[in-house]
Order: structure tokens, then sequence, then C-alpha cells
């Protein structure tokens, strides 16, 4: 038996939610807020992130972190990153 999991494709729109969320890590340190992937995509309300964001979760693409927290959702760390922010543990470049 196979110790690897398979995760499910995304839908385009899923997709573009989740390099919105990568790219605004990365550029501001904090993931986006629900409102702020509702204002990126002119969803007309909060219903529409939401419905993405626990699609993401289910797929295993996002986590979520906080209950009642407004930067609650991050994408799941990759290998070689921080399991808490998705950051890089070594930087581009840095020698060893």
């Amino acid at each position: 038996m196979s110790t690897t999991t398979k995760r499910l494709p995304l839908t385009r729109r899923q997709a573009e939610v989740l390099e919105f969320m990568r790219a605004h890590h990365r550029k501001v340190g904090v993931p986006p807020t629900v409102k702020e992937i509702q204002d990126r995509f002119a969803m007309a309300s909060p219903n529409g992130p939401m419905y993405h964001l626990k699609a993401l979760v289910r797929k295993g693409f996002v986590r979520q972190i906080g209950k009642y927290n407004s930067h609650g959702y991050v994408p799941a760390s990759s290998p070689g990153a921080c399991p808490c922010c998705g950051r890089p543990l070594v930087e581009e470049g840095a020698q060893s």
C-alpha cells in the first residue's frame, strides 16, 4: 500500500484563488482575508470565497489555522517550508 496521497484536481477558479493566496502571502507576509479574496475576484458575497476555500481545504491545498481568524486559511506547506506559514525554511540562494 502506498503512503502517498493523491490530491483531487482543482477547478480553474480554485487554482486562481490558490495562486492569489500564495502571491498575497509572499508579498504581504500573511494570507489574504476572505474579504480580500472576495474583492479580488469580484464575488458578490463572502459565501463565494468560503465555497472555494472549503474545497481547497478538502482537497488538501489549504489549511485552516483558526476558526475565528480573518487570515485563517493558509496554503498547505510543501517540503522544506514552515508548517505554520508556508515560507521556505532556507532562503533561495542561501549557502550552507
